[in-house]
């Protein structure tokens, strides 16, 4: 019942703070709940759907980073709830997809014990949201506004470079 969207082959769809939503094709289906399709965990690989009669096929890779950070603060709603980002092709796009592809190579039967899976989902996340500022319409308010703000674009870097102790000088008028 919200906005449809639809992604193409080596797009990325981010849901920042993990809203409800459904996915389908072009036909209209039945939802059914993703916790049906799958046996309870914990799983010793990592789960694979395969569901549905006839139609194309479509892979589709979903991964899950939590953090404590306010970024991911459902009350900033500093992001849109669901978006789109298509990678243009070149280094961003290839380097996205073959992440993906070492992280589905290479799983541990259980992620949350590999330090690189978790750093490998953070990077491609944050390479994701770079594409998506690049090429998302302007801001006009917020945290994410101060990012192109000529005086507060400077101080927000140093804060981020040394959150425990930066000497911002006098502060002028």
């Amino acid at each position: 019942g919200g906005e449809r969207l639809w992604a193409c082959e080596g797009d990325v769809l981010v849901v920042p703070y993990g809203d409800q939503h459904a996915m389908g094709g072009t036909e209209t289906a039945d939802e059914i709940s993703l916790v049906e399709l799958f046996d309870p965990p914990p799983w010793r690989t990592l789960p694979v759907l395969h569901h549905g009669d006839g139609g194309r096929r479509t892979d589709i890779v979903c991964g899950y980073l939590h953090s404590e950070h306010p970024l991911f603060n459902p009350v900033l709603h500093a992001l849109p709830s669901l978006f789109l980002v298509r990678p243009p092709e070149g280094p961003a796009a290839a380097w996205i997809r073959s992440s993906v592809e070492y992280a589905l190579a290479t799983a541990s039967p259980v992620p949350q014990d590999d330090p690189t899976a978790t750093r490998l989902s953070a990077l491609v996340l944050l390479e994701t949201l770079r594409l998506h500022l690049a090429t998302a319409p302007a801001i006009d308010t917020g945290w994410l506004a101060a990012l192109t703000d000529p005086v507060l674009a400077p101080a927000m870097a140093q804060l981020h470079a040394a959150p425990h102790g930066v000497d911002l000088g006098p502060l002028k008028p």
